[in-house]
């Protein structure tokens, strides 16, 4: 059976048609164009939302759904401060509220290159950082960060956890449940990187100076080490450059979460031998850990 249309009806198809075309066009802009704009930072004089009236080397984190946002920086100089909101990032707490530097939290009383981290839902945050001088430390809080565990509740440096006696540009990162939690850092001065591994929701960690070269070795000597994990927290993977004299990116990757690690110095060039020269190497990796992403 066929159809016959008159060229009224032609014509009217094919308008009806364009128009449709124009609709999922127009549908893909809008779905792609999503979260394309942000808020003016310079619309009052100290900036919306003014966060801190001295900061720097500040870094952010989210949840899954963007609702509960972290953000983490170093008053300079002092202590390590934290921001939270929980609605989009409207409206944030105010770390500076209290005067001395007593916030709440109050992370560290002195503390540098701080970095934060979330679980999908922002229950569980993660800030870990070194002390000028000192250890790595890690403050941990399981209630969308209203409380926080206190890093300097023990004197001597001996916290829980007491990752590292001596290190620097800590990193940290968790899977989507926040009970895998991994931080790396390279010991100062181009030491061996360090991995610390908690999978109890940051309670307790494991010792990464049980060894002389600590446990898992990853390196002999590095600089400005990079981590992440998959959402299950099996797939772990860290990134640094060799400080040794190579200055090449290596790689070393861990799929028992964290516990064994492939050694990236099983050949002279490291294996995977991922450039010859190169520094500030950053590492990411999707849901699954297939797909792994290294940038320098």
């Amino acid at each position: 059976m066929f159809l016959i249309l008159s060229r009224d009806e032609k014509y009217m198809f094919k308008i009806l048609k364009n128009l449709a075309l124009f609709f999922l066009a127009f549908l893909n802009v809008a779905v792609f164009a999503i979260n394309v704009n942000f808020s003016d930072p310079t619309t009052t004089p100290a900036g919306s939302p003014d966060l801190a009236s001295s900061g720097e080397r500040a870094q952010i984190t989210t949840d899954s759904s963007g609702r509960y946002v972290y953000a983490v920086w170093d008053d300079s100089p002092g202590a390590v401060q934290v921001a939270i909101s929980s609605d989009f990032g409207e409206n944030w707490n105010n770390p500076t509220s209290v005067p001395g530097g007593n916030i709440t939290p109050n992370l560290a009383a002195s503390g540098r290159s701080s970095q934060i981290t979330t679980d999908s839902t922002g229950r569980y945050v993660y800030a870990v950082w070194d002390i000028s001088g000192g250890a790595v430390q890690a403050a941990i809080s399981s209630d969308f960060g209203v409380t926080w565990s206190d890093p300097t509740s023990v004197p001597g440096g001996n916290i829980t956890p007491d990752l590292a006696s001596s290190g620097e540009l800590a990193q940290i990162t968790t899977d989507s449940s926040g009970r895998y939690v991994y931080a790396v850092w390279d010991i100062s001065g181009g030491g061996p990187v360090q991995v610390a591994i908690s999978s109890d929701f940051g309670v307790t960690w494991a010792d990464p100076t049980s060894t002389p070269a600590g446990s898992p070795d990853l390196a002999s000597s590095a600089v400005r080490a990079q981590i992440t994990t998959d959402s299950s927290g099996r797939y772990v993977y860290a990134v640094w450059e060799d400080f040794g004299g190579s200055g090449a990116v290596q790689v070393a990757i861990s799929s028992d979460f964290g516990v064994t690690w492939v050694s990236p110095t099983t050949t002279p060039a490291g294996s995977p031998d991922l450039a010859s020269t190169g520094e500030r190497a950053q590492i990411t990796t999707d849901s699954s850990g297939r797909y792994v992403y290294a940038v320098w």
